[in-house]
């Protein structure tokens, strides 16, 4: 059985696992064909051509690309892991309004507790004690078993005896 040209989800797959391979110009021919190939053009090109750019170091490409495909309107859960990537770059860069912008954004797409925790973990940056200890609550009533939550857990508990 041959695969479907225009099969957008066969490209995305093949694309995704190209960057797995760390095999980033095979995946940028990949996404030119799967451009010119699968019409309308899938914004999910925009999203991949985005982990293409933060993998070689592009930090103002990949999040150039990861706008333009949160500008689309993707679905909430894929929109909720591209506004991670977003925040995830500003940790690097200490953008630390930006990253509590995009974890809010994240959260807002699809709550779990782990994005409560990162969220958590952006106002203590910016020193926002009491909305912190509030968000790290919220998410250790989500999911005290997380791995994120007991991490974090101890440290939010710790701040706490001070405030």
């Amino acid at each position: 059985m041959d695969a479907n040209p225009r099969d957008a989800s066969a490209w995305e797959k093949l694309a995704r696992t190209l960057i797995e391979l760390k095999d980033f110009d095979r995946c940028e021919a990949t996404l030119n064909e799967f451009e010119r190939t699968v019409q309308p053009r899938p914004a999910v090109i925009d999203d991949i051509r985005g982990d293409i750019a933060l993998e070689r170091k592009d930090e103002k490409g990949a999040e150039q690309f990861w706008n333009a495909y949160l500008r689309s309107k993707p679905s909430r859960v894929t929109g909720a892991a591209t506004c991670d990537k977003i925040a995830g770059l500003y940790v690097d860069q200490f953008r630390w309004r930006d990253v509590l912008a995009f974890r809010t954004r994240a959260l807002a797409a699809q709550e779990t507790a782990e994005r409560h925790v990162m969220r958590a973990t952006a106002l203590w940056r910016l020193r926002d004690w009491k909305n912190a200890s509030t968000e790290m609550h919220k998410a250790s009533a989500l999911s005290a078993s997380d791995a994120t939550v007991e991490e974090w857990l101890p440290q939010f508990e710790r701040l706490e005896k001070f405030l």
